[in-house]
């Protein structure tokens, strides 16, 4: 199902899952911040070797972010896909509870209309 705002709703372990992305993403944020902090210091041919570390660093974490962004995709996508067949059993349910009710007030109906 999804949130009156229109939200996918995660499971738990789903929640934890980006919880922990949200996590590592901070550690890197945090080392690249480090590096940064670092290259200030040290001299210009220095930060020459810095500098292609750093990238090289934002590049590892920019395909990391691109795999994150897809398997988050795929769980997003398979949670609709489980809630949708959910919703289609309850939907099967209810429907075979109502034809059923539906027979048995035409059967109320055909014994009053009999009987009268």
């Amino acid at each position: 199902m999804t949130s009156s705002g229109g939200e996918v709703e995660l499971s738990e372990a789903e929640e934890a899952f980006l919880e922990e992305v949200d996590r590592e993403i901070r550690k890197l944020r945090a080392c690249y911040s480090r590096l940064l902090k670092a290259s200030h210091i040290r001299t210009m041919e220095s930060l020459e070797v810095d500098n292609m570390q750093i990238s090289s660093n934002v590049m590892k974490i920019m395909a990391s972010s691109q795999a994150l962004l897809k398997h988050i995709h795929r769980l997003k996508a398979n949670l609709l896909l489980h809630k949708s067949k959910a919703l289609d059993e309850q939907i099967s349910r209810q429907n075979e509870e109502l034809r059923l009710e539906t027979e048995q007030a035409i059967a109320d109906a055909n014994a009053l209309l009999g009987g009268a």
